[in-house]
């Protein structure tokens, strides 16, 4: 019997696989498009899966040629039967040993900043087995010195993803490379996990506060934004909250830009405006103006809503629960509730701030004024987002393209006949002007003029 067993245990020994006949294998998974093509069967070598060809849909060139790319966890590791080679899962297994499992000292830097890229932007699958390999790639090239390699990993480590545990500590050893030290980014995440650690860690605010400095310092919102609000509660220095206010106004007019060009950063937004809104509400370190309150939640709401939606990592519940209870209070207030916005003279009104905000040019066209109902109608185009806000309907929100306006009330206007503008200045009470410039002597393009006592004109009608 033991005879048996031992003639069945040689018969089934697992075959070996020579170097050379791995490195010929290895040739067949680049530049292999006409090969995947006329395979029936193909094998990855990296997850040693056996497939049907004709669920091999993306290919990466790495100037060598299209290479097809492992439709289960999406590494170009891919051998087609074409190739004349036995799929077996013995040689898939030795391959995926032989370039994966024990590749450092064999994969050139270039080759694993290819797969990290691809898999930071989620062309390779997320499986446990590619993330091991991503942190493994990204630790290499850290040792290596790469500094968005550190990045990336203190990234990792501070938000966590489906296989990687948040770990501040191991995050704040990833940030605090030499190479990064130049980095706003790094900098402003390690004041997010001091902060975090503010109430449990002493001075640790302290750290945030001087953190935050050096990003700012290095052109980041967000550590311009925790200066403001550690002067606002006194978090690692001394209270100053006129200062905290300044601070952040400043700062909301800056954003401005950043949420209207391209892709805003949104990892401070809904806060800054969030706590502007508090602040105009309760009158800390400013004068109480409800006005001014609204619109700054509306403005949180509406950034908080875009990060959401977006997906981004900084979404933060506690920031959209205290939105809400600000905008509920206001809107019990003052009886207000949320429907389609109006665009009429109350809108612009509400949103004035905002179009002289933005320097891209405006237009204001298809002008009709009829003296006796008073009534002016215009088209009004933005030849970039604008923020447009009705505060009695509760929104907020871009103004892209071309929009009509109605305003009643109206006593006189003019416009040249090409009313193109980057500011406006006035108010209701004063009438509209229209600037094609915003400089000591600005031109004036277009006037708006409203009747005085518009008690009276209600009544009228």
């Amino acid at each position: 019997m033991e005879k048996d067993e031992l003639k069945k245990k040689t018969i089934t020994k697992k075959p070996s696989f020579s170097a050379k006949k791995l490195a010929s294998c290895l040739e067949h998974s680049k530049n292999n498009e006409i090969e995947i093509v006329n395979s029936e069967k193909c094998g990855c070598f990296f997850c040693r899966s056996v497939f049907d060809a004709r669920l091999v849909q993306d290919w990466v060139d790495d100037g060598e040629g299209p290479s097809a790319i492992c439709p289960n966890c999406g590494v170009d590791a891919v051998i087609g039967d074409a190739s004349g080679i036995e799929l077996s899962k013995d040689l898939l297994k030795a391959m995926d040993h032989e370039y994966f499992e024990n590749e450092d000292d064999q994969m050139d830097f270039d080759a694993m900043a290819a797969y990290t890229l691809r898999y930071f932007e989620g062309k390779i699958a997320h499986k446990e087995k590619t993330s091991k390999l991503y942190v493994k790639y990204l630790t290499l090239m850290e040792k290596d010195g790469d500094a968005s390699s550190s990045l990336m990993l203190g990234n990792l480590y501070a938000f966590g993803d489906e296989f990687t545990p948040i770990d501040e500590d191991e995050a704040l050893k990833h940030y605090l490379v030499d190479s990064l030290k130049g980095s706003p980014e790094a900098r402003v995440r390690i004041a997010d996990i001091y902060f975090n650690k503010g109430l449990t860690e002493e001075g640790a605010y302290r750290k945030c506060f001087e953190y935050a400095s050096q990003a700012a310092a290095l052109g980041n919102e967000k550590g311009r934004f925790l200066i403001g609000y550690c002067y606002l509660k006194g978090l690692g220095v001394k209270r100053d909250e006129q200062l905290g206010v300044a601070i952040l106004k400043e700062l909301s007019f800056y954003s401005y830009f950043s949420g209207i060009k391209g892709k805003p950063d949104l990892s401070c937004l809904p806060e800054l405006f969030l706590t502007l809104g508090e602040c105009h509400l309760k009158g800390i370190g400013t004068n109480q103006d409800d006005r001014d309150a609204i619109r700054y939640y509306l403005l949180a709401d509406f950034y908080d809503s875009f990060r959401t939606f977006t997906k981004a990592k900084f979404v933060n519940p506690e920031t959209r629960k205290n939105i809400d209870i600000g905008i509920r209070l206001l809107s019990s207030r003052f009886g207000l509730k949320r429907q389609a916005p109006v665009y009429d003279a109350d809108s612009f009104e509400d949103s004035i701030k905002d179009f002289t905000m933005n320097h891209d040019y405006k237009r204001i066209e298809n002008v009709s004024f009829d003296r006796e109902t008073h009534v002016l109608n215009f088209d009004f185009t933005c030849e970039s987002p604008c923020i447009f806000l009705d505060f009695g309907n509760l929104f907020c929100g871009f103004l892209d393209g071309t929009y009509h306006f109605t305003f009643e009330g109206v006593a006189d206007c003019d416009f040249d006949s090409d009313c193109k503008f980057l500011a406006v200045d006035g108010s209701y009470e004063e009438g509209y002007f229209f600037y094609d410039d915003d400089d000591d002597k600005p031109l004036r393009v277009g006037h708006i003029e409203f009747i005085a006592d518009q008690d009276a004109f209600e009544k009228e009608k």
